[in-house]
C-alpha cells in the first residue's frame, strides 16, 4: 500500500466515523432528524459535506503528517521492544528496568493522541 492509499483510506475512515458521530448527535439533539424520510437525506447530506471537506488541502496535510509522525513513533516502539528483548541474561535489574522504561515510553509516544 502506497502513501496516497494510505491517505485516501484514512480520509474515507474520518469521513465515516465524522458523519456517525455527527449524526447520532443531531438525531439526539433534534429526533426529528432521525425520521425515515428525513434521515437517509440527512445522512446523505452529511457525507457529501464532510467528504469535500476531507478533501481540502488541510485535511490531505494534516492526514499525511498523521501517517508520517505515526509510522516513525511505531518504527521507534518496535526498536525499543527489540532493544529489552536482545540483553543478555546478565543484565542488572537496574539496566533491564531503564531498557523497560524506554519501551513504555515509546509506547506512550505511539497511542498518544495529539494534535
Amino acid at each position: 500500500m502506497d502513501i496516497t492509499e494510505l491517505i485516501e483510506s484514512m480520509r474515507s475512515t474520518s469521513v465515516i466515523l465524522s458523519v456517525n458521530f455527527v449524526y447520532s448527535a443531531s438525531v439526539t439533539a433534534l429526533p426529528w432528524l432521525g425520521f425515515p424520510l428525513i434521515s437517509p437525506m440527512y445522512r446523505w447530506l452529511l457525507n457529501w459535506i464532510l467528504t469535500q471537506a476531507s478533501k481540502s488541502i488541510e485535511m490531505e496535510a494534516f492526514f499525511l503528517n498523521t501517517i508520517i509522525r505515526k509510522n516513525s513513533q511505531a518504527g521507534d516502539y518496535i526498536d525499543a521492544i527489540r532493544a529489552k528483548n536482545s540483553l543478555p541474561p546478565s543484565t542488572t535489574p537496574e539496566e533491564y528496568k531503564k531498557y523497560e522504561q524506554a519501551e513504555i515510553d515509546a509506547f506512550n509516544s505511539f497511542v498518544r493522541v495529539t494534535l
